[in-house]
């Protein structure tokens, strides 16, 4: 089977931005077979780079960190 998932991302600051972070939970990553990273204002533009980091620990509302 093959699901294919597409997400917008909008920049809200006033700032451009040069990276963003897709979270995945731990178990899922390995599931993932490729993600491909496009301008959708010029697609004959080439994909963006992407790479995998790793997060340590994540805060919550409430101030404490899960990993």
């Amino acid at each position: 089977m093959r699901e294919t998932i597409n997400v917008v991302v909008s920049n809200v600051d006033k700032q451009p931005q040069s990276e963003y972070y897709l979270p995945f939970e731990y178990d899922q990553i390995g599931k993932i077979g490729g993600i491909e990273v496009r301008d959708k204002k010029d697609a004959a533009k080439p994909p963006f780079k992407v790479r995998l980091a790793a997060m340590s620990a994540v805060t919550g509302a409430d101030g404490t960190t899960t990993k």
